[in-house]
């Protein structure tokens, strides 16, 4: 404790900006400050990457621990949590919480919470592997043991819930329910010509689809540009603009270089900010392989874009199929642009399933809602002594 006040901190070990950095940052600029004390724990490419996106009282600690074996990483962290008299680790990602949740114990840190934000792929085999493939990935033992070490869970939807209740065997008492929040003050709808890209030459009038995320295999961007052929036959003037950084960049442009039409498809790189680009998209694009519960779809809806993704993981909590978006097997290109088509031909449906998805978000994913979801969290864990706190279905929805 910090002059009554609980002192948390978050701990990641990726090294580049995601969905999950920006859950983080929220959380480190928002949580009530009569209550708690954020702390943050990260490489030092990541903590460049996202400067500004937390404030700049919350004190930062550059650290690089990618391993769970013991180093001078972990040395490092485990001094520094003893030093700021830790109460809480919050760990952000699975793999982070491997390589830190014993440091902090072995620190004495009170309370240990994971937030896992997605289902692991990167355990399933790929595609023609048998079912032996590298079996220790595969396997769920590890995580059972390792959850001797967790105090809670925080799931980020109904399906993460799922997912490491029933696909994990992690105890249900020690998941709690608390969805992606946003920012409604922020995310707000705002006149389309106001933010067109005028300098790219592009007309206000033409139809623009605009896809957020990483630049990575999880996000499904070759689903899209294996449906734009189809979708030019019927739609020439539309353009694409991509945003967002990662290993599939040089991928991407040399297949963009190579398609039939140039100049429509625009990689934009990462935006820490991309309400312009929402504002002057006609839809929002996400056919991801997995989410856990997207930040970019909550975004697109709370400025009235309605959503085309894929039917995955936490996608349905978020996209109302028919209501606010549409959803589409993931990596079923045919699907994805029939359900593109179908919204960019008619212009009243776009317009009420983009009014219906700021309703939605309004009603069930407040920003307000989540960190105090998340600091009632680090209260019960924090009092609970040796006693595990009682189940949480914070979050959870007919």
């Amino acid at each position: 404790m910090n002059g009554g006040r609980l002192v948390v901190a978050h701990f990641s070990n990726a090294r580049a900006w995601g969905g999950a950095e920006e859950h983080m940052a929220r959380l480190l600029a928002h949580l009530p400050r009569e209550r708690i004390q954020p702390l943050l724990a990260a490489p030092a490419a990541l903590l460049a990457s996202g400067a500004g996106r937390w404030p700049a009282e919350v004190e930062a600690l550059a650290v690089d621990l990618q391993s769970p074996l013991p180093g001078r990483a972990a040395v490092r962290l485990a001094r520094w949590l003893r030093r700021r008299r830790v109460d809480v680790l919050h760990a952000h990602m699975f793999r982070a919480s491997a390589c830190a949740a014993w440091v902090a114990a072995l620190a004495g840190v009170g309370r240990i919470i994971e937030t896992p934000h997605v289902r692991e792929a990167w355990r399933e085999p790929p595609a023609g592997e048998g079912r032996g493939w590298r079996h220790w990935k595969r396997s769920y033992l590890w995580d059972r043991l390792h959850s001797r070490l967790i105090d809670r869970y925080i799931a980020v939807s109904q399906a993460n819930a799922a997912y490491l209740i029933e696909q994990k065997g992690l105890p249900a008492a020690k998941v709690a329910v608390i969805p992606n929040g946003c920012d409604l003050n922020f995310w707000r709808p705002r006149p389309r010509r106001a933010c067109w890209p005028e300098a790219w030459g592009w007309s206000q009038h033409d139809p623009l689809l605009v896809q957020i995320g990483r630049l990575e295999p999880q996000k499904g961007h070759g689903v899209l540009l294996d449906a734009l052929p189809r979708l030019w036959e019927r739609f020439p003037n539309l353009h694409v603009v991509l945003l967002g950084e990662g290993s599939l960049r040089r991928d991407l442009e040399s297949r963009i270089a190579g398609m039939e039409r140039r100049g429509v498809v625009r990689l934009a790189g990462y935006s820490p900010d991309p309400r312009d680009w929402l504002a002057a998209a006609w839809i929002t694009v996400l056919p991801s392989w997995y989410e856990g519960l997207p930040l970019a779809a909550l975004e697109s809806l709370a400025m009235s874009r309605p959503v085309v993704g894929s039917d995955v993981d936490g996608m349905p909590e978020v996209v109302r199929h028919g209501t606010n978006g549409l959803l589409t097997p993931a990596g079923k290109a045919g699907a994805l642009g029939e359900a593109i088509a179908e919204l960019l031909s008619n212009r009243e449906l776009r317009e009420g399933m983009g009014a219906a998805g700021r309703a939605w978000v309004e009603q069930h994913f407040s920003l307000e809602q989540q960190v105090e979801a998340t600091a009632e969290i680090y209260q019960a864990a924090a009092g609970a002594g040796h006693q595990r706190a009682a189940p949480c279905t914070w979050g959870a929805r007919s």
